[in-house]
């Protein structure tokens, strides 16, 4: 059973219990939704209490006042960029060190001006 407090007592409004999912290792997850405004969260204290079978006790979560999702955000957004920036730099090291390593080499063609020599002008 997952449910909320505000300072010590239950909270039953603006609370959305989404529906149970399966995990990969045959383990199920359960979540639970408060719906608080910034103003609320900062004059009260929240908690998420989870009742199990599988616990000894009670799990109790107290949320943190600022909500506590902003820098997990910020940071996964962060790993996202750094990420893409590194695999970029990476795919083109790579086509320089090809195009570098490739076997060929570039080999100018001399131009084919007009000279008084031409034999190709052939007058007959």
């Amino acid at each position: 059973m997952i449910f909320w407090k505000k300072d010590g007592e239950d909270v039953y409004e603006d609370v959305e219990l989404r529906e149970t999912l399966p995990n990969q290792d045959g383990s199920f997850q359960k979540r639970s939704i408060l719906k608080v405004s910034a103003e609320k969260l900062q004059k009260h204290t929240y908690t998420c209490v989870i009742e199990h079978s599988s616990l000894e006790k009670e799990m109790v979560l107290k949320i943190p006042k600022d909500g506590g999702s902003d820098g997990g955000l910020i940071g996964i957004i962060i790993g996202i960029i750094v990420a893409l920036v590194v695999l970029v730099a990476v795919v083109a090291g790579i086509v320089v060190w090809k195009k570098k390593n490739s076997g060929f080499k570039h080999v100018p063609v001399p131009s084919r001006a007009s000279s008084d020599g031409d034999s190709s002008s052939n007058n007959s």
